[in-house]
């Protein structure tokens, strides 16, 4: 199942003039109303539509279908996640507010070049906003030595295309990824996956996916009849999803979170995030170690044995015992 042509949206009308999404606009609506006494947005419902008008602006500019070259990736879909009143939705609109004031305009526009280069230009400055503010990092990107050297090129054109840092070696302070060679077994493996739609969870008759592969802002809400229909092992089908809008400091760090360890990825993971000018979900390209894998694989297998010969003297102990009787 493909994801929907890509027209923004929160969820549906319903959601984006709900009083849940409002309610947690609060914070936000407060601390731009300081920053711009007596300016427009003055009311939650006004900075809704203002962040749906940037978020569909940034799509279009910044998105897979835009022109190329592209000056800079596609913010990450968390940043406009986080509702804490100074946290990153804040530092954006607060930005494309100034923009806006400052140049008279009546709304954001980007269907002629020049407006498209404006707001292109709005957004390169949101994004230096984001990482003077430490809620946005960068990423620094090692290719292991198990890729073919005929992919190591390409590879590294799309390193320079995400804008982020080529590491020569996997134990440079700050990398953030390690790029593998995906192995056979994992490659037939996702290909056999019959579905590539996760459910992340259910409420009403809607439920909220992850389309595996993409990135986060292509998450959509659908109908849980077709949920169910498309529905990949793992998926939560029975509990509400976890709240898609937080006040999470976690939430805030992105890339820059650089105490933690380097994901390990396949190479998809990096041609993947730069045709679609945005970083996409690793938990889709998780790599794991051949000879860990072979491990695991023994292990189980062991254990299975195991069970099935307690099973089998279970089964001998109760025809003895039935005999007996």
């Amino acid at each position: 199942m493909a994801p929907p042509p890509r027209k923004i949206k929160l969820r549906n009308k319903d959601f984006f003039e709900s009083d849940e999404y409002l309610r947690k606009l609060e914070g936000v609506t407060s601390r731009l109303a300081g920053a711009f006494p007596g300016q427009d947005p003055t009311s939650r419902e006004d900075v809704a539509k203002t962040i749906m008008e940037i978020l569909q602006g940034h799509e279009d500019t910044l998105g897979a279908s835009s022109p190329t070259p592209r000056p800079m990736m596609k913010l990450p879909a968390r940043c406009f996640r986080d509702l804490a009143p100074g946290g990153a939705l804040f530092v954006i609109l607060k930005r494309c507010l100034r923009r806006k004031h400052e140049g008279r305009w009546r709304r954001f526009d980007w269907q002629s070049e020049h407006k498209r280069r404006e707001f292109v230009g709005m957004m390169v400055e949101c994004e230096d906003d984001l990482r003077a503010k430490g809620l946005l990092g960068h990423a620094k990107i090692h290719v292991s030595s198990d890729v073919p050297a005929e992919k190591r090129a390409e590879l590294t054109r799309a390193i320079a295309a995400c804008g982020a840092v080529a590491a020569v070696s996997q134990y440079e302070d700050g990398v953030t990824h390690v790029v593998h060679e995906e192995d056979i077994a994992a490659a037939a493996a996702a290909a056999a996956a019959t579905s590539d739609v996760l459910v992340l969870g259910v409420l009403g008759k809607e439920a909220h996916v992850h389309y595996k592969r993409h990135p986060g802002s292509y998450d959509a809400w659908i109908s849980l009849s077709s949920a169910q229909a498309n529905a990949a092992v793992g998926s939560n089908l029975t509990s509400p999803p976890p709240d898609e809008f937080e006040d999470d400091p976690n939430l805030r760090l992105g890339l820059s979170r650089r105490a933690e360890p380097a994901k390990h990825v396949i190479a998809a993971w990096l041609l993947d995030s730069a045709r679609f000018n945005e970083y996409c979900e690793e938990s889709d390209y998780a790599w794991e170690d051949p000879a860990v894998r072979a491990m695991r694989a023994m292990r189980e297998a062991a254990e299975a044995a195991t069970r099935n010969a307690m099973d089998a003297v279970a089964a001998a102990a109760s025809a003895g015992a039935a005999e007996a009787a």
